[in-house]
């Protein structure tokens, strides 16, 4: 277990918000069944695939937010 006194590296830092940033999204569904049991249609397939990939897109956008919050505190003057 790290102590609360570790130290981070920026690039280690960086390296672990692209790979949770990659962990945390969602793949899409080329088919899939609802909570009846029947078969999702195209565009219930369409609709899930693009809620999804707002999903992504936000995690996306949160880990350079991240990246550059961080960097900047690293160097003020950049």
């Amino acid at each position: 277990m790290l102590s609360p006194f570790h130290n981070y590296h920026l690039n280690e830092l960086i390296s672990i918000i692209e790979h949770t940033a990659l962990d945390l999204q969602g793949e899409p569904v080329t088919a899939g069944k609802k909570q009846d049991g029947t078969i999702m249609t195209m565009a219930e397939v369409s609709y899930q695939n693009s809620m999804i990939a707002m999903y992504n897109s936000g995690i996306s956008d949160m880990a350079r937010q991240l990246i550059v919050v961080l960097s900047k505190e690293a160097d003020p003057d950049g």
